[in-house]
C-alpha cells in the first residue's frame, strides 16, 4: 500500500514537472517570437543600412539558427544581403542571397525565389560575370511568367537586354527591350515605358547611331517631364548630351549635361552628382579641353572617395589617368592606372583587371616600350580568354598583333590579327572587321607582300564604304594609293588619293588632311605636274601647322598640369580632414547626449563624487605646486650646466644638419627613382606570374610559352635596372672603394664594344676604334669598365640605323684622353646641362625606342671623379654627340 502511494505521488510529481516544463517552453517560445519580431521591425522601421541595423540582423540570425527557424533565417539573410550590398561588400551580399535560395523552394515560394535570383543577377552583372547574370535573370523571368506578374516580366526583359548590350549582341538587346516596351505599353506604365525607351536609345548610341538614339531619348524625356520625376529627367538629359556629343554638337551636349548636374545637386544625390561630373569631364575631353576635363574628373573622384564605393573610385581613377595619358604625362597616368588596378584586384573583378592591364599596355606602346607593353597585353589577354569574353579577346589580340608588327615578328602578328578577324566576322561587327582587315593589309606592306596588302586593303575599303565609316574609308583609300604610288602606277594612285582627299575635306580632320595632301603632293611631283604639286604642298603645310598648333596647345596644357597631382592630393586631404571634423562633431554630440542622460539619472551620486573629486583635486594641486617648486630649483641648476655644454655643441650640430640635409635629399631622390623605375616593371612581372599561376590548367600551350618568355625578358631588364640602382646606392654610401691596379685601356675598350655586337649589328652601325698606341694606367678596373660600357651603350642607343661611332684614345702631357663620338640625334645645351644632375633625373628614348633609368651618366661622373679625372660632353642637335673623359697618366705607366 505504501509502495502504491509512493508511485501515485511520484506520478503526480512527474505530471506537475511536465506541465511546468510545457509552460516554460510556451513562455520561452513567446519570448523568442517577440524578440525576432522586435529585431526585424528595428531593421525595417529604422535605418536599414546603419551599424545598429547590422547588429540587429546578426542577432536575429543567431536566434533563428539556434531555433532552426527557416522562415526567420530567410528574412534575416535577405536583410543581410541588402545591407552588405549597400555597404559595397558584394561578395558578402551574394553569399547571403545564396543562403536565401538554399532555404526556400522555387515551387512553393516562387515570388521570393524570383526576386532573390534577380538580386543575384544584378550583382553578377556588376562584376561583368555575364553568363552567371544571364542564367539568374532567365530563372527569374521563368517564375515571374508563371506568376503572371507582367510588371516584373517586363523589368526582367530589360535586364536581359542590358546583358546582351554589354556583350555587343545588339539584335538580342533590341529584341528584349522591345518585348519589355510592349508589356509596359499594354499595362500603361508610363514610368517603365520611359525607362525602356532610354535603354533602347543607349543601344542605338552604342551601335554608332546617334540620330536613332536621340529620338528615343527625347521620347523618354517628354514622359519623365510629364511625370515630374526630376531625377529621371536628369538621366535622360545625360544621355541626350552623349548623343549630341556623338553628332559633334558640343554646345548642346554641354547644355544638357549641365542641366542634369544642377537637378542632381538640387537633390543632393552625391552618387548621381559624381556621374554628371564624369559626363562633363568626358565632353571636355572629347573637345580637347583637358584642363577642364580633369577638373571635373577630379571632383567626381573626391566625391566617390567620400562615398567609399571602390568600383566607382577605380572608374574615376581610370578617367583621370586617361587625361594624363592623353597629355603624355606618362608617370602620373601610370600611377592612376596602377591604383585602379589594385582596387579591382582587391575586389576580385577579373574583367576590369584585364581592362586596366590593357590600358597600361597602351601607355607603354605609345612610349615605344614594346617589351613592357607586350607583358601587359598578354596578361590582359589571359584574363579575358579564361573569362570567355571573346569581344575583348579580339580587341586585345589586335593590340598584341601591333606589338609583334612593330618588333618585326610578322608571322606572330598575323596570327593575332586573324584571331581578332575571325571573332569580328562571327559577331557581325563590320566596323572592327574592316579595321582589322586594314591592319592586316598594312602588315603585309611592311612585310613586303604588296599583292596580299592590296587584297586586304581593298576588302577593308569596300566594307568601310558600305557601312558608312567615312574616316576609315579615307584611310583605306590613302593606304591603297600609297602602294600604287610606290609601284609607280600613278593613275591608280590618283584614283584612290582623290577618294581620300574628297572624304578628308568633309571630315575636316587635321591629321588626315595633312597626310592626304602630302601624298597627293608626292604623286603630282612624280607626274611632273609641279604647279599642282606646289599647291598641295602649301595645303599640306597649312594642315601641318594646324596639327602643330593643336599639339602646342596640348603641351601648354601639359605644362600647366605638371603640379596637378600635388593640388589633387591637397584637395583630397582637405576633404578628408573636413569629413573627419564632421565625424568628430557628430561623435561629440552623441557623447554629450549620452553624458547628459547619465548625469540626469545619477545626479545625487555625481554631486557627491564631484565634491570628493574637487577636494582631492585641490589637495593634488597643492602637492603638485610644492613638487614643481622643488623641481624648478633643481632644474635651474642643471640647465645652467647644460647650457654651457649645448653652446659647445651648436657648431657641430649645424654642420651635421647641413650634411644630413644633403644625405636626406639624396635618399629621397633614390627612393623616388626606385618608386618610378621599379614599380611598373615589377607590376608587369606580378601580373604575368599571377595569370600563369591562376590560369595554368586552362591556358593554351603557346600562350604559356609566350608569357614565360615575357617573364624572362622582363626579369632580365628589371635586374639590369636594379644593378644600376644598387651600384649608384653603393657609390653614394661610400660602398664603392677606389682600388687601383694596372689596366690595359685598349683591351677594356674592346671588351666594352664586344658587349654591344648584337645591337650594333641590328642597327647596322659602323664602329671605328682609333688607338695609335696601347697603354697601361694605374686606375680602378671596375670603374673604368663601367664608364666605357655606359658611354658606348649610350652612343649605340642614340645613333640611328647605318650611323657611325668613333672611339679614340690619346696620350697627352699629363693625362690620357678617351672619347666616344657618335653621329646620333645630338642634344641641345639645356639638355647637356641636365645630364649629370641627380635632381633632374633626365632620361629619354633612343632611336630604336631604347629606354634607360637616367642614372648611367651620373654614375660615370662619380666614377671618373674617383679615378682622378674629368668628364666632358660636346653635342650639336641632329649631328651627334661626343663624350670624353681623362685619366691621370703617371710616370710609372709604361708604353707597351
Amino acid at each position: 500500500m505504501k509502495i502504491t502511494n509512493r508511485l501515485i505521488l511520484l506520478l503526480l510529481l512527474s505530471l506537475q514537472t511536465i506541465q511546468l516544463f510545457a509552460q516554460k517552453v510556451t513562455a520561452d517560445s513567446m519570448v523568442y517570437v517577440e524578440r525576432i519580431e522586435y529585431l526585424k521591425n528595428s531593421v525595417l522601421n529604422g535605418d536599414k543600412f546603419s551599424d545598429s541595423a547590422d547588429s540587429f540582423i546578426n542577432d536575429g540570425l543567431e536566434l533563428a539558427k539556434a531555433a532552426s527557424d527557416t522562415a526567420a533565417l530567410v528574412d534575416f539573410y535577405t536583410l543581410k544581403g541588402d545591407y552588405e550590398k549597400e555597404q559595397n561588400r558584394y561578395d558578402e551580399s551574394l553569399a547571403a542571397y545564396e543562403q536565401v535560395v538554399d532555404f526556400i523552394s522555387p515551387f512553393t515560394q516562387k515570388e521570393l525565389f524570383a526576386r532573390t535570383r534577380k538580386k543575384m543577377g544584378n550583382l553578377f552583372w556588376r562584376f561583368n560575370k555575364h553568363n552567371l547574370a544571364l542564367q539568374s535573370f532567365l530563372e527569374s523571368l521563368r517564375f515571374y511568367q508563371q506568376l503572371g506578374n507582367a510588371l516584373e516580366v517586363g523589368k526582367t526583359y530589360n535586364n536581359l537586354g542590358t546583358i546582351s548590350r554589354g556583350g555587343s549582341v545588339y539584335d538580342s538587346a533590341l529584341y528584349y527591350y522591345n518585348k519589355a516596351l510592349t508589356i509596359f505599353t499594354e499595362i500603361d506604365d508610363q514610368y517603365w515605358i520611359s525607362s525602356t525607351q532610354n535603354l533602347i536609345g543607349n543601344t542605338y548610341l552604342q551601335m554608332g547611331k546617334p540620330n536613332a538614339a536621340l529620338k528615343y531619348y527625347q521620347q523618354s524625356l517628354a514622359i519623365r517631364r510629364t511625370l515630374g520625376d526630376s531625377l529621371a529627367v536628369s538621366g535622360s538629359l545625360t544621355n541626350i548630351a552623349k548623343a549630341h556629343l556623338k553628332q559633334r554638337n558640343d554646345e548642346q551636349a554641354l547644355k544638357a549635361a549641365n542641366e542634369a548636374l544642377e537637378i542632381r545637386r538640387g537633390h543632393n544625390d552625391l552618387d548621381l552628382v559624381a556621374s554628371s561630373l564624369v559626363d562633363l569631364g568626358g565632353i571636355y575631353k572629347e573637345t580637347g579641353n583637358y584642363a577642364k576635363s580633369i577638373e571635373f574628373f577630379q571632383q567626381a573622384l573626391i566625391i566617390r572617395r567620400q562615398l567609399g564605393d571602390e568600383l566607382q573610385i577605380a572608374a574615376s581613377l581610370l578617367n583621370v589617368g586617361s587625361i594624363y595619358r592623353q597629355l603624355n604625362l606618362v608617370e602620373t597616368a601610370l600611377e592612376y592606372y596602377t591604383d585602379a588596378l589594385e582596387l579591382y584586384q582587391k575586389i576580385g573583378d577579373e574583367a576590369r583587371v584585364s581592362t586596366v592591364l590593357n590600358y597600361i599596355g597602351g601607355v607603354y606602346y605609345k612610349q615605344g616600350a614594346y617589351d613592357n607593353a607586350l607583358d601587359y597585353f598578354l596578361s590582359a589577354l589571359g584574363y579575358r580568354e579564361v573569362s570567355g569574353d571573346q569581344r575583348q579577346v579580339a580587341r586585345i589580340s589586335n593590340n598584341v598583333a601591333m606589338i609583334y608588327k612593330n618588333i618585326g615578328n610578322y608571322p606572330k602578328a598575323l596570327d593575332y590579327y586573324n584571331e581578332a578577324l575571325s571573332y569580328y566576322k562571327k559577331q557581325g561587327n563590320r566596323k572592327q572587321y574592316a579595321a582589322t582587315l586594314n591592319h592586316i593589309g598594312n602588315l603585309h606592306v611592311v612585310w613586303g607582300n604588296d599583292s596580299e596588302a592590296l587584297n586586304f586593303l581593298k576588302k577593308a575599303y569596300f566594307e568601310r564604304r558600305e557601312i558608312g565609316d567615312n574616316y576609315g574609308f579615307a584611310h583605306s583609300a590613302l593606304d591603297i594609293g600609297e602602294i600604287y604610288l610606290t609601284q609607280e602606277k600613278l593613275t591608280a594612285a590618283n584614283a584612290y588619293f582623290s577618294k581620300a582627299l574628297e572624304m578628308a575635306k568633309s571630315l575636316h580632320n587635321f591629321e588626315l588632311n595633312r597626310d592626304v595632301h602630302f601624298a597627293v603632293y608626292r604623286l603630282e611631283t612624280a607626274r611632273r605636274k609641279y604647279r599642282a604639286a606646289l599647291r598641295h604642298h602649301e595645303k599640306y603645310t597649312a594642315w601641318k601647322d594646324s596639327v602643330f598648333n593643336y599639339e602646342t596647345l596640348q603641351r601648354i596644357t601639359q605644362v600647366q598640369m605638371q603640379n596637378e597631382p600635388e593640388r589633387r592630393n591637397m584637395q583630397i586631404e582637405f576633404e578628408r580632414k573636413k569629413q573627419q571634423m564632421e565625424i568628430d562633431r557628430l561623435r561629440k554630440n552623441r557623447e554629450e547626449r549620452e553624458a547628459y542622460f547619465e548625469l540626469k539619472e545619477q545626479n545625487q551620486l555625481q554631486t557627491r563624487n564631484l565634491i570628493i573629486a574637487v577636494a582631492a583635486g585641490l589637495l593634488l594641486v597643492v602637492i603638485l605646486l610644492i613638487s614643481r617648486f622643488i623641481m624648478k630649483v633643481r632644474t635651474n641648476k642643471k640647465l645652467h650646466r647644460l647650457n654651457n655644454e649645448l653652446s659647445n655643441l651648436n657648431t657641430d650640430l649645424q654642420q651635421s644638419q647641413k650634411s644630413l640635409r644633403q644625405l636626406n635629399a639624396t635618399k629621397d631622390k633614390f627612393f623616388s627613382i626606385i618608386a618610378h623605375d621599379l614599380k611598373n616593371p615589377f607590376t608587369a612581372l606580378v601580373s604575368l606570374a599571377d595569370i600563369l599561376h591562376e590560369k595554368f590548367q586552362v591556358m593554351e600551350e603557346h600562350r604559356k610559352s609566350e608569357i614565360l618568355n615575357q617573364i624572362h625578358i622582363a626579369a632580365k631588364n628589371t635586374f639590369r635596372l636594379l644593378e644600376n640602382l644598387l651600384e649608384w646606392s653603393k657609390a653614394q654610401q661610400g660602398g664603392v672603394v677606389y682600388t687601383p691596379v694596372e689596366v690595359d685601356v685598349a683591351t677594356e675598350i674592346n671588351h666594352a664594344v664586344d658587349l654591344y655586337v648584337n645591337a650594333l649589328h641590328q642597327k647596322d652601325i659602323d664602329v671605328k676604334i682609333d688607338i695609335s698606341q696601347y697603354l697601361e694606367v694605374t686606375t680602378d678596373k671596375h670603374m673604368l669598365s663601367f664608364v666605357l660600357r655606359n658611354l658606348i651603350g649610350n652612343a649605340v642607343k642614340f645613333t640611328p640605323f647605318s650611323g657611325k661611332i668613333i672611339i679614340r684614345m690619346e696620350k697627352r702631357k699629363n693625362d690620357l684622353l678617351v672619347s666616344v663620338k657618335d653621329t646620333g640625334v645630338g642634344m641641345t645645351r639645356s639638355v647637356m646641362e641636365r645630364l649629370f644632375d641627380l635632381n633632374v633625373h633626365y632620361t629619354t628614348e633612343g632611336t630604336n625606342k631604347e629606354r634607360g633609368a637616367g642614372l648611367g651618366l651620373i654614375l660615370c661622373k662619380d666614377f671618373v671623379t674617383k679615378m682622378g679625372g674629368d668628364i666632358m660632353v660636346e653635342s650639336t642637335p641632329g649631328e651627334g654627340s661626343a663624350f670624353s673623359f681623362t685619366l691621370p697618366y703617371p710616370a710609372k705607366s709604361r708604353l707597351k
